[in-house]
């Protein structure tokens, strides 16, 4: 059925916990986030605090009240450098992977495997290309936004104030940025196999392992690093939650909320994500037949 090709909405309700808060977080009276409580009145039997939707989103908010004046300096300029420093690889990325995106054209007579590597190659191609392309968007918004003067830019770290004052910049600067980086990674390591698997499958695997070793290690540094989130998938879950947030709340708590142009790029990326995995679920469909049929031919006894 056609419900069964994208996976359930998320319901947010008002008083869902506080997602983004990592478990060793400190409480406020350790000098971290305070809760905020639910505006509904009603009371939790089980003892446990309830949080409100506006702070649901946006990991341990510094309040200014958590420690002392004198920690507390203008960390704009480190948020600008931040975004700066983001926006020039993700421009190089998104340069390259353009390049990526021609240089390996379809032709009519091709094998199944090699249509469907050629056509992954395609997919991690665009896909780093607009994952960098909107993390280079992003920065020079951010900067513009942070130029403004328009926030509050006393904090003890760029971090807090980052993703007190500018949330969705930072963590969709994050997240297509590192995305990029794997898309564009893995479509190297499918060109790879493409280009010298036929001919030297051993060597063209070594080639894929040593691409994947490395995509693996910058995984793990980037988990054993982070300061706000848990994981790489942790990261992109907060992010489509404060993109959620937007649509669902006409007065957010940070920022504006979302208009038609967010709804219209939702509905080209579904559109596009079923278009595409649909052309390489049937090519994968169609290599597994023809597989199925060659054994078949080699088990059957020669007619004499």
């Amino acid at each position: 059925s056609a419900s069964s090709d994208f996976p359930p909405r998320p319901v947010i309700t008002s008083s869902a916990p506080n997602m983004l808060r990592r478990s060793g977080a400190p409480t406020a009276g350790e000098g971290g986030v305070k809760d905020m409580p639910s505006n509904d009145g009603k009371e939790d039997t089980t003892g446990k605090p309830k949080f409100s939707r506006q702070a649901t989103f946006i990991p341990n908010i510094d309040q200014l009240g958590q420690c002392d004046a004198s920690e507390l300096k203008d960390q704009t300029g480190e948020a600008i450098n931040f975004f700066g420093s983001e926006r020039t690889p993700a421009a190089l990325i998104a340069g390259s992977a353009v390049a990526m995106i021609f240089a390996f054209p379809l032709q009519d007579k091709e094998t199944l495997d090699v249509g469907f590597a050629k056509r992954m190659y395609l997919v991690l191609s665009t896909s780093a290309f607009c994952h960098s392309l909107i993390a280079v968007f992003a920065s020079s918004l951010a900067i513009v936004r942070l130029m403004s003067r328009r926030h509050n830019p006393m904090a003890r770290d760029p971090l807090v104030m980052m993703m007190r004052e500018t949330p969705l910049y930072f963590m969709a600067v994050r997240a297509h940025f590192l995305t990029a980086i794997f898309a564009f990674t893995f479509a190297l390591s499918v060109r790879m196999w493409a280009e010298y698997g036929p001919r030297a499958p051993v060597f063209a695997r070594g080639l894929v392992c040593t691409v994947g070793s490395s995509l693996a290690y910058m995984t793990a540094l980037y988990n054993m690093t982070l300061v706000h989130f848990d994981s790489f998938l942790h990261l992109w879950y907060c992010y489509l939650r404060q993109l959620l947030d937007r649509v669902l709340i006409r007065r957010p708590r940070v920022g504006k909320p979302s208009g038609f142009m967010s709804v219209v790029a939702a509905v080209l990326a579904v559109v596009a994500m079923y278009d595409l995995t649909t052309i390489l679920r049937e090519y994968v469909t169609l290599s597994s037949l023809a597989r199925a049929a060659q054994q078949a031919m080699d088990m059957s006894p020669e007619v004499p």
